[in-house]
């Protein structure tokens, strides 16, 4: 037992010595599960072997395993309420650890993802103390700024991810976005070109660049920026609405109907999509379709007044045919 204890305890140790390095972590509670078996064999095995032939050796040796097993139960009670979820694991290892940039870049993420925002930066930053160098975290950092209305600081993050990384497609991209939300549309579409460049497959990029585009009636642009959305996501119906507004504004009737009806087929109740469909219709001497759409809004809203205008001169219109 002394043999296979040693070798069990040897030979479970070398896939998780370090030797061979399969993550960031150095150490690891799961490192030892397989391992310490063979120290458990040996002494189990010691206890019968060693301890004197005593009358009532048993009994004592079991009291002492029932001691044993009890004591670790109730340890791995409280050691499993840490391995809850992400959150309550990263929360105890901060409380037993100091300056842990990986607990604490986890930790920030886990707060991310949760959406408590203010709660993620105010670790984000901590982890900017530990670890200035962290530019994905900073990304996130930043992301986080900026979906609680602190821009300017999200712009000042975004432009330090880009100094770190300059290869971050991502970066460029939310910072592209956090301009357009200023109103700064002609510095945002450099930074969406440079998102493009680094990665041009990288299809989140495109949806945004069109809506930015369209702001700046930069409508042929708009047009192809959508088209590769939708390459990537057919489904995507925002981008077949806002495809459908670019080319309405080309004179592309044809095109911007077949875009509206789609975006109306998932969104029936979308009350700008239906006037502009009515809209369109009339441009191609649909009148009749088009008080239809007309009509359509007014049963979701009977209070559209300018809808209720835009239906009386098609009526207008049809009546005078």
């Amino acid at each position: 037992f002394l043999a296979v204890g040693w070798l069990w305890y040897l030979g479970t140790m070398v896939p998780v010595i370090g030797l061979v390095q399969v993550g960031k972590q150095a150490m690891a509670d799961r490192y030892t599960y397989m391992t310490l078996t063979g120290l458990f064999i040996i002494i189990a095995f010691s206890a019968k072997e060693f301890i004197p032939k005593w009358r009532n050796k048993n009994i004592v040796l079991g009291l002492l395993a029932v001691i044993t097993l009890a004591a670790s139960t109730a340890v791995a009670c409280r050691q499993v309420r840490h391995w809850e979820n992400s959150l309550s694991l990263f929360e105890h290892t901060l409380q037993v650890t100091e300056n842990n940039a990986v607990a604490t870049e986890n930790y920030a993420n886990s707060l991310f993802d949760l959406n408590r925002l203010d709660n993620a930066i105010e670790q984000f930053n901590k982890l900017m103390e530990i670890n200035p160098a962290a530019a994905e975290s900073r990304c996130n950092l930043a992301c986080a700024l900026l979906w609680t209305g602190k821009t300017d600081q999200a712009i000042e993050q975004f432009k330090r991810v880009i100094q770190q990384k300059p290869d971050y497609a991502l970066a460029y991209n939310n910072l592209a976005a956090a301009l357009s939300k200023q109103g700064k549309n002609e510095e945002a579409v450099e930074y969406f070109k440079k998102a493009i460049e680094i990665n041009p497959n990288f299809n989140e990029v495109y949806f945004t660049f069109g809506l930015t585009l369209n702001k700046l009636q930069r409508y042929n642009e708009a047009v192809e920026a959508f088209n590769k959305t939708l390459e990537a996501e057919p489904n995507n119906i925002m981008a077949h609405g806002y495809l459908s507004i670019a080319l309405a504004e080309l004179g592309k009737t044809d095109q911007a109907i077949k875009e509206a009806r789609i975006f109306l087929n998932a969104k029936p109740d979308n009350i700008q999509m239906h006037r502009n469909l009515g809209i369109l219709l009339e441009k191609k001497g649909k009148i009749t379709e088009a008080i239809e759409s007309y009509r359509t809004i007014l049963k979701i809203d009977p209070n559209e007044t300018q809808t209720q205008q835009l239906l009386e001169a098609a009526l207008k219109k049809q009546a005078a045919q």
